[in-house]
């Protein structure tokens, strides 16, 4: 049996031979000895991607999560990374400018505002791999501008179908990314290739601290404001795309991020869009100086007092450790319960995206009855003195009322309504009001289930799971899915930083 698991795992491409034709063991052979086959298996295998720019980089299509080796050269090297462009590939960049970025602003941001690296292999390294990632895209979808692989934190695995390079590893998109480059640049906005350098750089320093167990949302918004700390935001197409402007990708069904949920995560450009837009505003009421910001954020990734910002309740614990808090009397305007106070934080932001000016307990509703945020307007209000928007986007107003009729209301989801207020008394949901103009309901709470409303409708996202038949002996399959599960007990680095 250990001889016709290794003939299959070595001759995984050819699925349909192997099955009506499977191998036969003769005695005589040498290869009947399974330590042999091991080691002329492992030879083979390492052996055609090893040193020299060659990196095992993940088959984003591939629904077995296999991996591919790329051949590379070593375009620019500078302190902390070594640039590496896919051979063949010409993007158009100078990644000696790139490294002196990386160099002078990229890195001193994010050891200010979430910590260092790991580093498995000892280099004092992080390697940053341009390619033409193999995302399925086409020129009217959307593409993967750069990612994470945390397999490369892990041992090597040579049984595996994802293979470990065994370091710190961004894979940057050299096809897409850098035609969106040419174009942002060309419009005079913030260089998207370097500013998805900082955000890919968020995840991998927060893997460590997190191995893989943060709420999406939190994650990813946290990186999508680390791109504009250093130096590379405001964020655009985020922007607009919350707004749901005509010339966004969110400019119908919905209108903006309207019943768009951050908490189900979709990865629709609607999630990153919400998620940036509210983890921006609470860093920025976090404190008053890059300094006790960043303090903040460094607090959400590796920890504080215990919590981390894991999920939506857990950041609101590490909140109330920020200057902004302590110093503007949040356990008396925002509450020290992280439940109410994330419902708060959220209801007002939402409100207060729109323009609205009043908070008072006859505009504000929440958890059947009314309530005054007026408070949280004063001394956490939603500001953007230090955050200049882009030309055209003054504020985060939706361009457009969404009326629905009965559905649920998802968590997290809001919805502008106009006319005559509707029902308001489902205990969970939430309003905010503008005269008689129009108003804001959502669902404040940052999970659980939907809370059902006439008023109410959702148009939620729909996670894309990757199915299908796998070539590989399915017990392999299980059995690497579950050791990447429970991969903590391999990692390469300190768990425990």
């Amino acid at each position: 049996m250990k001889i016709l698991l290794f003939i299959i795992i070595f001759f995984f491409q050819s699925c349909t031979y192997l099955a009506t034709n499977p191998p036969v063991s003769k005695s005589s052979s040498q290869f009947d000895d399974p330590v042999k086959m091991f080691f002329l298996f492992t030879i083979v295998n390492n052996s055609g991607c090893s040193g020299n720019g060659k990196f095992w980089v993940r088959d984003i299509t591939s629904k077995t999560g296999s991996t591919y080796c790329v051949e590379s050269n070593l375009v620019a090297s500078t302190i902390g990374a070594d640039f590496y462009l896919q051979k063949g590939l010409s993007p158009g960049i100078d990644f000696t400018n790139v490294a002196s970025e990386f160099k002078t602003k990229i890195s001193p941001a994010l050891d200010s505002a979430v910590g260092i690296a790991s580093d498995i292999n000892k280099d004092g390294k992080i390697i940053i791999l341009t390619l033409d990632i193999q995302d399925g895209a086409t020129a009217n979808s959307g593409f993967v501008a750069g990612f994470v692989d945390p397999i490369n934190f892990t041992q090597d695995n040579v049984l595996s179908t994802a293979r470990s390079n065994q370091m710190e590893i961004l894979y940057m998109d050299g096809v897409e990314l850098a035609e969106k480059r040419k174009k942002s640049l060309s419009d005079g906005d913030p260089d998207p290739f370097l500013g998805t350098i900082a955000h890919e750089l968020q995840h991998l320093i927060r893997f460590r601290y997190s191995l893989g167990g943060d709420i999406t949302w939190i994650d990813e918004g946290t990186s999508e404001v680390m791109s504009d700390i250093a130096g590379y935001g405001p964020q655009v197409d985020r922007l607009k795309c919350f707004k749901g402007e005509a010339s966004s990708a969110c400019s119908t069904n919905p209108i903006g991020v309207q019943g768009t949920s951050p908490f189900t995560w979709g990865n629709s450009l609607r999630n990153y869009a919400y998620s940036y837009s509210f983890m921006r505003y609470l860093y920025l009421s976090s404190g008053t100086s890059p300094t006790t910001r960043n303090q903040f954020f460094s607090y959400t990734v590796q920890g504080k007092n215990n919590f981390r910002g894991s999920d939506s309740y857990s950041l609101m614990e590490v909140f109330k450790n920020s200057s902004g808090y302590i110093n503007n009397g949040g356990s008396t305007h925002l509450t020290s319960d992280s439940t109410t106070m994330f419902k708060r934080l959220l209801t007002y932001f939402m409100g207060k995206s729109q323009g609205y000016t009043s908070f008072t307990s006859s505009d504000v509703f929440m958890d059947g009855s009314g309530i005054s945020l007026a408070n949280i307007d004063t001394n956490f209000p939603l500001n953007y003195t230090s955050y200049t928007l882009p030309s055209g986007t003054t504020n985060l107003k939706f361009t457009a009322t969404t009326n629905g009729s009965t559905a649920s209301l998802t968590p997290g989801s809001a919805y502008l309504r106009s006319g005559t207020l509707g029902p308001v008394n489902v205990i969970g949901s939430s309003y905010v009001k503008n005269g008689n103009a129009d108003y804001i309901s959502l669902n404040p709470a940052g999970s659980g289930s939907s809370i059902t409303a006439s008023q109410y409708a959702s148009e939620e996202e729909i996670p894309v799971l990757h199915e299908g038949a796998n070539c590989i002996s399915p017990q392999l399959l299980i059995r690497e899915v579950r050791a990447r599960s429970n991969a903590h007990h391999r990692y390469l680095f300190d768990t425990n930083p």
